[in-house]
């Protein structure tokens, strides 16, 4: 009978303990070809996804280009698994096809555009300063209004970049839905704006 006092490896039954005949060794996943040049399209057309949104961010305001830039920067690394499932999903339906299908790219994209979001008010909640190896969004904010000398808290600047920085990043509705709700871009618009103006000139 188990008591309280004995060590933990005493305690469970065998067969959970680990072999030493088999020690653990992190091994990596293997990738296919095919998997590879999925997420090569992926990114292609993330960074692509992500260029266009920065043009629309300047026109309306200059200083907003940064709120695309962030992320841009988060949205380099990472291993692109979200999208390799909805590849894996594909290929157990599709079966062997060489045909990679447009739209099976485009989910890709918002699979990270959506996990970036939460990353990014992830690390606001939590208080992160590091993401990936790089500083965390409302981490960078911060840094570039210190560097640039910009008025009023930091902190405050950096909490509210990274929130719209995060905003931006959440999927928009489908195409069908955009004019019921049309309103949901132009709040975006606005509080883009007050972003930029908040920045002297």
């Amino acid at each position: 009978m188990p008591t309280p006092d004995m060590h933990l490896s005493q305690r469970l039954p065998k067969h959970w303990l680990p072999n030493p005949a088999f020690p653990e060794t992190e091994v990596a996943p293997e990738t296919t070809p095919a998997q590879e040049e999925y997420v090569t399209d992926v990114n292609a057309r993330l960074r692509q996804v992500l260029h266009q949104k920065r043009s629309e961010m300047v026109k309306i305001s200059a200083e907003a280009g940064s709120l695309a830039e962030s992320l841009l920067a988060l949205t380099s690394g990472g291993k692109k698994l979200r999208p390799v499932l909805a590849w894996v999903g594909w290929r157990a339906a599709a079966g062997e096809s060489e045909h990679l299908p447009r739209p099976l790219v485009e989910l890709g994209v918002a699979l990270e555009l959506f996990q970036a979001a939460a990353l990014v008010h992830d690390d606001v909640i939590d208080r992160s300063s590091t993401r990936r190896g790089q500083p965390s969004t409302h981490t960078r904010f911060e840094h570039l209004h210190a560097n640039r000398g910009y008025s009023g808290s930091a902190p405050h600047f950096g909490t509210s970049g990274a929130i719209l920085t995060g905003d931006l990043s959440s999927p928009g509705p489908p195409k069908p839905s955009r004019t019921r709700a049309s309103t949901a871009p132009h709040r975006l618009r606005l509080r883009v704006r007050s972003f930029g103006e908040c920045i002297p000139r």
